[in-house]
């Protein structure tokens, strides 16, 4: 996976990774402090999740123009009342606020909530925000469900994770794309700009996921773009 220089300073049975991606993205790396001048130092600190939404969202078609399309006005115009709380973001809210909002089709999921999920379950996840549209239940269905972290990386569909702080300079939990994941390294976008550091052990990685809280995310590609070179569902 390419990235680009930045502008804004009992275990289940697996089943086969799925094929990877023809053409990997490329990801253009966004900091949250640039917010910082117009929305202020508190709202800089807290926006690490929105900022990975925002640099997927930009590589996925969404945000060409229009409201959002800068990262000052993404993270101003969100629904900071329901979808923030004190211990940070609600993912399933802010998943639903920007499918509304911007029509970004994403997937998410809670550490271990991919691996055998009943009806039931996936109805859940649709009421909460987790999924929304027949599409991202049948991405959901095709691509996540059975599959680990890694192998979701590789078949080219980056990862927005929840991090324990410690990771890099975060003292607090935190966010980072995940873009790419070999055996022993991983390759990271971090929304933080204390953060340069791009490749990490795959070991450290894994110590430092979020495996209590905050959740995991895919967004899913415009059905105007054609991003990955597959076919979209």
């Amino acid at each position: 996976m390419r990235l680009m220089n930045p502008i804004n300073s009992p275990e289940p049975t697996r089943r086969p990774a799925p094929k990877a991606a023809l053409t990997p993205i490329s990801i253009e790396r966004y900091v949250q402090q640039a917010i910082t001048p117009a929305l202020g130092e508190y709202r800089a600190l807290r926006v690490c999740v929105p900022t990975c939404f925002f640099m997927l969202a930009k590589a996925n078609g969404y945000l060409s123009a229009g409201p959002g399309a800068d990262l000052v006005s993404f993270c101003r115009d969100l629904d900071w009342p329901g979808a923030f709380v004190p211990s940070g973001w609600v993912r399933p809210r802010l998943a639903a606020d920007l499918r509304r909002r911007y029509g970004i089709a994403s997937v998410s999921w809670l550490p271990g909530g991919h691996q055998a999920p009943t009806a039931a379950d996936l109805k859940a996840m649709k009421a909460a925000g987790y999924l929304g549209s027949r599409r991202e239940v049948a991405f959901f269905r095709r691509y996540i469900i059975g599959h680990d972290l890694p192998d979701i990386v590789r078949s080219g569909y980056p990862v927005i994770a929840g991090v324990l702080g410690g990771f890099g300079a975060n003292k607090d939990t935190h966010a980072v794309i995940i873009v790419d994941w070999t055996d022993d390294e991983v390759e990271i976008v971090d929304p933080d700009d204390r953060n340069p550091q791009q490749i990490y052990p795959a070991s450290y990685v894994r110590q430092h996921l979020n495996q209590s809280g905050g959740g995991f995310t895919v967004v899913l590609p415009a059905r105007s773009a054609r991003i990955f070179g597959r076919p979209h569902l």
